[in-house]
């Protein structure tokens, strides 16, 4: 028999991220327009940082987005009951980092 935490484990988990990705999405749609414009406005100020001039608003937008993803990545697997890096797959000592680059370079194709 598997015990009950076992059996909603796979469903908490799923829960826990994508509110991350849904709470990502959100926050930086609403954080966006803000740092879009405070960057047109140091561009604008600052002759040393000119280039700010040319950001496009969806570049800014996305990457807002990403943020908050990274932001709230570790907490979310802290809360989905993913305690260590090894429930995650990874494999401790040297095999472990041939694997890692290994995926990391095939990812890169």
């Amino acid at each position: 028999m598997t015990s009950p935490d076992k059996s909603t484990g796979g469903t908490r988990t799923g829960i826990a991220f994508l509110a991350l990705f849904i709470g990502a999405t959100l926050l930086g749609s609403l954080l966006a327009p803000q740092v879009f414009n405070l960057l047109l406005g140091l561009g604008r100020r600052c002759p040393d940082l000119a280039f700010l001039r040319n950001l496009e608003f969806e570049s800014v937008a996305g990457r807002c987005v990403m943020l908050f993803i990274l932001l709230g990545f570790f907490p979310v697997l802290k809360l989905s009951g993913i305690r260590h890096v090894r429930e995650l797959g990874f494999v401790p000592g040297i095999r472990g980092r041939r694997l890692l680059l290994r995926g990391f370079l095939l990812g890169l194709l």
